[in-house]
């Protein structure tokens, strides 16, 4: 698994489980190790007190590196939590109403066209394509409850036609109908896993909308900042087409 440090805060904050918040503290204390052996050298060339400064020196030094090495076994322990939910391309954090429109609206969503949200949820992308843009709406999501949540939504707002989860492996489907796919799984799972089956799948005009997240191999055709998403939160949205 491939995670860059340049988006260990985002993970912290759209993640609930361990290997966010191992991540985040490993970060932490691998700062905090270095800005103790910085301030180790600080000491040492203390102007008075030069005993002391010497002895606390090289006690700082000692607890920067214990700190820098715990770092290492956090996410060495992160990782290997990862590796053992191979399945789970992302953990689950609902992207946020405010989102979910701007999303569909840098998507230039049309009636009728066809949308598939990868690792759906709740199902709000799915339904919000269905009731807002009159487009047809697919989500794909592996977990059973989140499934049925979506599935029992669709039936309460009388959107069967239109809308609809599918339970399974997103990895595994045929989107090669798809006008528009929407995308909120971490960096390793976009890059390794999903850029190369959309490229083979993808039909030429298909636009792609990644949340928080870039597709590193290809170049956004426009990206969008939200500083406030009501709750306090900033995000980042992609577009890309094909």
């Amino acid at each position: 698994m491939t995670l860059r440090f340049a988006s260990a805060v985002t993970f912290k904050e759209h993640a609930h489980n361990g290997l966010a918040t191992a991540l985040w503290d490993g970060v932490f204390l691998y700062r905090l190790g270095t800005l103790l052996r910085g301030l180790c050298a600080f000491k040492e060339h203390a102007h008075n007190g030069l005993a002391t400064a010497l002895r606390d020196g090289v006690f700082l030094y000692r607890l920067g590196t214990l700190l820098r090495g715990l770092c290492a076994l956090l996410i060495a322990a992160a990782l290997q939590a990862q590796e053992a939910e191979a399945d789970k391309l992302a953990p689950y954090y609902p992207t946020p109403e405010s989102v979910v429109r701007r999303m569909l609206d840098l998507g230039e969503l049309k009636a009728s066209e066809k949308m598939f949200d990868l690792g759906s949820g709740d199902g709000r992308l799915v339904i919000a394509a269905a009731r807002d843009f009159k487009a047809d709406g697919t989500g794909v999501e592996l977990d059973a409850d989140l499934w049925k949540q979506s599935t029992d939504r669709i039936k309460k707002l009388k959107l069967e036609k239109t809308a609809r989860v599918i339970q399974g492996d997103l990895l595994k489907q045929d989107y090669s109908s798809a006008d528009l796919i929407t995308v909120y799984l971490l960096p390793h799972s976009i890059d390794d896993q999903l850029t190369p089956i959309l490229e083979k799948q993808l039909k030429k005009g298909a636009r792609i909308v990644s949340h928080d997240f870039e597709f590193s191999k290809w170049k956004p055709v426009k990206t969008i900042d939200i500083d406030d998403d009501g709750e306090g939160r900033s995000h980042r949205i992609f577009l890309y087409r094909r």
